[in-house]
């Protein structure tokens, strides 16, 4: 997704990952805790949903 570049897919949550994952949090107002939980993924599919329209 622009601006959350976590490189290239390598199925490792190495620290491209957690970077771009806190800046996605930080953007969408979640709590920045660098776990890819509930919160993250319902906003991460909520934009996906969009993208389709």
């Amino acid at each position: 997704m622009k601006g959350f570049n976590p490189g290239s897919l390598d199925s490792d949550f190495g620290t491209a990952t957690e970077s771009a994952l806190s800046k996605f949090q930080k953007a969408k107002k979640i709590t920045v805790d660098k776990q890819a939980g509930k919160a993250s993924f319902t906003k991460l599919f909520a934009l996906k949903k969009w993208m389709y329209i």
